[in-house]
C-alpha cells in the first residue's frame, strides 16, 4: 500500500481538503500573529481575496482596517481568517461539508485567542453555533474562555451603507468595550396600602419640572367596547431617578389602575416613555388621560433615521438595543418575558418575578438613556427641529388618530372576492400556466418559478436582492420581476422565447400584485376587522428614513388608489353614520418643494401663475394641443421622474415609448428648468462631500460609505436628491395634521387616515363647508408656519362616500 503524503496536497496540514468539495480552488491563507489575542473571521475568500492569497485583501479588507484602525488596533496585530479557506461565491453546493473539513485548522488558529469576531452568518454559526446574526449582534457572549462578538461581514456596508452604525458598534464592543453598568435596583409593589403609600411618597418627591420615566407591559389585545389597542396592563412602572424604579403589579394594575392616576395625570411634570405612543393609547382606552412628553424612542430615531421596530427586541430603535449599545447594558429580558409577549401568560412566581423586573429596568433605563440622547440630540442638531418641533406634537396627534379607527364594510370586501378577485385570478393563473406550458404550475411556488425561469429558461443577471446576499441571483420576488421587466437579464433563448419570458414575468407581476391586494388587503382586513366595525391602524413615526410616516397592523399607506385591474380596496372604508370624507391632497407638492429648494424662476413661475399647469404644458410642448389622457399621464410621470434622475432606459421600459422620444423629454425639461439641475448636482456634492443632507424640518438622511461602484454611487446620490422633496412634502403635511387636529371641535370633524401628501377627515354632513375651508387652511398655510416658506402651496379637496369613490369639492 502506497502511503500518500496529506502535506502534498493540503493548503493547511490540519485541513482535511483531500475529504473538501473545494479543494481545486483558490484560496486565501490566514494572515496575523499566532499568538494574536484578537481574531476576525468570516465566511469564504472573495474574488480579490483569492487572488491575492491572503484573507481581507479586497473591499473587506479596506473597511476591515477602517473599523480597527478607528479603536487603535492594527491589522499586524489581528489574525484575520475565515470559515473556510477556499473561494466560495455562495452559490456552490457541499459549503457544510467544506466547512466541516476546514473545522480543525479554524479551532486550532483561533484557539488562543481571547476576542473573536465572527463576521457573517456563517462565521456565527461556527463559532458560536448561533444562526441570527440580529439577535446576537451587540452582546459579548462567552465560549471556552473567549470573548465572542457576532456582527455583519465587513464586505457589507459596500453594498448597503445602513450596516455601518451597526458593525461600527460591534466592533466598538470588541475592541473598546464600555464599562459594566450598575442595573437599577427594582421595588416591585403589589399590595393597595402599600401602592397608596408609595403613590403619597413619590407625589411629594416630585416637583415642578421633574422628569418622571414610566413603561407598562400588557397582556393581549382585548375588545373592551370593540376598541382597538385595548390590553390588560399587568404592571407599571416610574423611575424619578435612573438608579431606582418603582413597579406596581398587576393587583394594582388590574384593580386600582385609578389609583395610579394620581401619577399619570400630573400637569406640572414632564413625562418620559420609549414608543410612548402605543403605552399612552393603552392608558387613554382605561380612562387615565396620560401624555407623552419626551420619547426615547423617537430621539433615537432623529439620531440614527434607518427604521427599526421598537418592539421587536431585534435591533433598530428597541429600548433594550439603544441601552446595550449607548450605556454597555448586559441583555436583560429573560426567556420567561419573551414567552410572555408571545402568550400572554405568567407560568409561575419566578416569571412574575422576571417580568416585573424587567418593567423597572424599562423604566429606570430609559430614563438613563434620555440623557445621554438629548446630549447626542443637541450637538447633532436635531433636538430642537424635528424632535421638539413636530415629533413630540405629531406623536399626540397620532394617538389621538389612531383611537378613533374607521369602520369597514367587510361585506363589500367579501363581495368584491368573490365576485371581482376570485375570477380573475383564476383567469390569470390559466394564462400564466399556457404561457409556460405547465398546466400545473403553482405561481405562489418560489420553487416552481425559480426552476422554470432560470433552470428551464436559462435566465441569468447580475441582480442582488437587497440586503440579502446571493439569493437575488434566484429570486423570484419584485425586486427581481421589475429589473426583469426592464429588460435587465440574459437567456440563451431565440427571440420568441425572450418574448414568452417577458409576457410571463408581466403576468406574473400583475398575478402577484392582485394576489397581494386579496391576502392583504381584503382577507387579511377582514380578519383585522374588530366587533364594533372598525379597522384600527398603528402609524409608525419611525418607519422610514425620509421622514414620511409607515404604518401597520394594518398598512394603509400600501392601500392603492382605484387603478385598472385592481379591485377599489378604499371603497370600503367608510366614514361614520352622518357624516362623509372630506380628503384634502397636496398638490404637486414634491415639484413645488424643488421649485423652492432649487430657485429655478422658470419652475416658480408656472406655480406662481394658478391659471398654468406644468403637466399640461409639457404634455402640450411634445404631443400637441390635443394630447390625449393617457399622454397626459405620460408626461406627469416624467415631470416627476427627471428631477430624480431616472433615466431615459427606465422610462422608456416603464412608459412602452421609444428611448430616444424619453431622452428628449429629458433633455427638453434639463435646458427649460436648468436650475433644479444644478440644484441636484449641488445635491450630490452634498452626499459626496459631507456625507448627509438635512431638511428645513430637522431631519437628517445621513450616508456613511459612498460606493465606489458607479451605478451604486449613482443610486445613492438619487437617495440624496430624493430626500429633501420627499421628506419636506411628507412634513409639511404632517405639520397641518397636527394643525387642524388643534384646531377642529372633535365632535364635529376627526383626522381619521394620512397617506404621504394626503389627510382624509371624517366629517359630520352640516359642516362639511367650514371643515374643509379650516383643512384647507391647515395645509396651505404649513409651509409658511413651519419653515416660514411664502411659496405658494395648493391643497385640492374631495368628498365622497367612502375612502375610494371622492369627488372634488369646489
Amino acid at each position: 500500500m502506497v502511503e500518500v503524503d496529506l502535506t502534498t496536497i493540503r493548503k493547511h496540514p490540519l485541513a482535511l481538503c483531500e475529504k473538501c468539495p473545494f479543494h481545486n480552488k483558490s484560496y486565501a491563507a490566514t494572515t496575523g500573529p499566532k499568538d494574536a489575542k484578537i481574531a476576525v473571521v468570516s465566511r469564504s475568500p472573495g474574488h480579490y481575496e483569492a487572488l491575492a492569497g491572503k484573507s481581507f485583501s479586497g473591499a473587506s479588507g479596506k473597511v476591515l482596517d477602517h473599523l480597527l484602525d478607528i479603536h487603535g488596533t492594527s491589522r499586524e496585530d489581528v489574525l484575520a481568517t475565515n470559515v473556510v479557506l477556499c473561494q466560495s461565491d455562495g452559490t456552490e453546493k457541499g459549503f457544510a461539508l467544506a466547512q466541516s473539513c476546514c473545522e480543525p485548522r479554524l479551532e486550532a488558529e483561533i484557539k488562543e485567542c481571547e476576542t473573536i469576531i465572527a463576521c457573517g452568518s456563517e462565521a456565527v454559526y461556527a463559532i458560536l453555533g448561533e444562526t441570527n446574526i440580529s439577535h446576537n449582534r451587540g452582546y459579548v457572549h462567552e465560549k471556552n474562555g473567549q470573548r465572542i462578538i457576532a456582527t455583519n461581514n465587513p464586505a457589507v456596508v459596500v453594498r448597503d451603507d445602513a450596516n455601518y452604525p451597526n458593525i461600527l458598534r460591534d466592533f466598538r464592543l470588541a475592541l473598546d468595550p464600555l464599562p459594566v453598568p450598575q442595573l437599577p435596583r427594582v421595588r416591585v409593589i403589589d399590595d393597595l396600602e402599600e401602592a397608596k403609600q408609595a403613590i403619597a411618597e413619590m407625589n411629594e418627591m416630585i416637583q415642578p419640572g421633574t422628569l418622571i420615566a414610566s413603561d407598562i407591559e400588557t397582556r393581549g389585545v382585548g375588545e373592551q367596547d370593540g376598541l382597538a389597542h385595548t390590553a390588560q396592563i399587568v404592571c407599571a412602572g416610574f423611575a424619578i431617578r435612573p438608579e431606582r424604579a418603582v413597579v406596581f403589579g398587576e393587583q394594582i394594575c388590574s384593580e386600582h389602575l385609578e389609583e395610579l392616576a394620581l401619577l399619570w395625570h400630573r400637569t406640572d411634570c414632564t413625562y418620559l416613555w420609549h414608543n410612548g405612543k402605543y403605552d399612552v393609547k393603552l392608558l387613554r382606552v382605561n380612562g387615565i388621560d396620560a401624555r407623552v412628553d419626551e420619547d426615547t424612542m423617537l430621539l433615537s430615531w432623529c439620531l440614527d433615521e434607518r427604521p427599526g421596530d421598537p418592539e421587536s427586541g431585534a435591533g433598530g430603535h428597541s429600548l433594550e438595543w439603544l441601552l446595550k449599545d449607548e450605556l454597555g447594558w448586559p441583555r436583560y429580558e429573560p426567556p420567561s418575558v419573551r414567552q410572555f409577549k408571545k402568550t400572554g401568560v405568567i407560568e409561575d412566581a419566578h416569571g412574575r418575578s422576571d417580568l416585573y423586573n424587567y418593567n423597572g429596568f424599562d423604566t429606570a433605563g430609559s430614563l438613563a438613556l434620555f440623557q445621554v440622547l438629548k446630549s447626542r440630540a443637541v450637538h447633532d442638531n436635531v433636538w430642537d427641529k424635528p424632535y421638539r418641533s413636530l415629533l413630540i406634537r405629531l406623536s399626540e396627534t397620532l394617538t389621538r388618530v389612531e383611537l378613533q379607527g374607521n369602520l369597514y364594510d367587510a361585506e363589500k370586501a367579501c363581495d368584491l372576492l368573490e365576485y371581482d378577485v376570485y375570477p380573475k385570478l383564476k383567469q390569470q393563473k390559466v394564462e400564466l400556466r399556457q404561457i409556460a406550458g405547465r398546466p400545473r404550475l403553482n405561481p405562489n411556488s418560489p420553487k416552481q418559478l425559480e426552476t422554470l425561469i432560470y433552470d428551464d429558461w436559462g435566465v441569468t443577471h447580475d441582480l442582488m436582492r437587497p440586503r440579502i446576499e446571493r439569493l437575488g441571483k434566484r429570486s423570484t420576488d419584485k425586486y427581481v420581476r421589475e429589473a426583469m421587466l426592464l429588460g435587465l437579464y440574459k437567456t440563451n433563448l431565440d427571440s420568441n422565447g425572450r418574448m414568452a419570458v417577458d409576457q410571463f414575468v408581466q403576468y406574473l407581476d400583475d398575478f402577484k400584485l392582485l394576489d397581494t391586494q386579496r391576502s392583504r388587503y381584503l382577507e387579511g382586513l377582514v380578519l383585522k376587522r374588530y366587533p364594533n366595525g372598525r379597522i384600527y391602524t398603528d402609524f409608525k413615526i419611525h418607519g422610514t428614513e425620509s421622514g414620511r410616516l409607515s404604518s401597520a397592523n394594518p398598512n394603509l399607506q400600501n392601500i392603492t388608489r382605484t387603478k385598472e385591474g385592481l379591485p377599489n380596496i378604499r371603497s370600503c372604508f367608510l366614514p361614520d353614520p352622518g357624516c362623509t370624507f372630506i380628503s384634502a391632497d397636496l398638490s404637486q407638492a414634491e415639484l413645488r418643494t424643488i421649485a423652492v429648494l432649487s430657485e429655478d424662476e422658470s419652475l416658480q413661475s408656472i406655480y406662481l401663475d394658478t391659471n398654468r399647469s406644468l403637466h399640461k404644458e409639457v404634455a402640450a410642448e411634445f404631443y400637441g394641443e390635443n394630447y390625449t389622457h393617457e399622454q397626459y399621464v405620460r408626461s406627469k410621470n416624467i415631470n416627476f421622474g427627471v428631477a430624480y434622475w431616472q433615466s431615459a432606459y427606465s422610462f422608456a421600459q416603464m412608459y412602452h415609448m421609444p428611448q430616444e422620444e424619453a431622452q428628449r423629454f429629458i433633455d427638453y425639461w434639463w435646458s427649460r428648468f436648468p436650475q433644479v439641475w444644478e440644484w441636484t448636482k449641488s445635491m450630490e456634492s452634498q452626499v459626496m462631500e459631507l456625507g448627509e443632507i438635512q431638511s428645513p424640518f430637522g431631519h437628517k438622511r445621513r450616508f456613511y460609505v459612498i460606493p465606489a461602484d458607479e451605478s451604486a454611487r449613482i443610486h445613492t446620490i438619487k437617495q440624496g436628491i430624493n430626500f429633501l422633496p420627499q421628506n419636506i412634502a411628507a412634513n409639511i403635511t404632517l405639520w397641518a395634521l397636527c394643525d387642524f387636529a388643534d384646531r377642529v371641535d372633535w365632535n364635529i370633524a376627526q383626522p381619521r387616515i394620512t397617506v404621504h401628501d394626503n389627510i382624509v377627515v371624517n366629517c359630520r354632513e352640516d359642516h362639511v363647508d367650514e371643515v374643509a375651508q379650516l383643512l384647507k387652511d391647515c395645509m396651505e398655510n404649513a409651509p409658511k408656519e413651519a419653515i416660514s416658506w411664502q411659496f405658494p402651496f395648493k391643497a385640492e379637496l374631495s368628498i365622497g362616500p367612502n375612502w375610494g369613490n371622492l369627488t372634488d369639492l369646489h
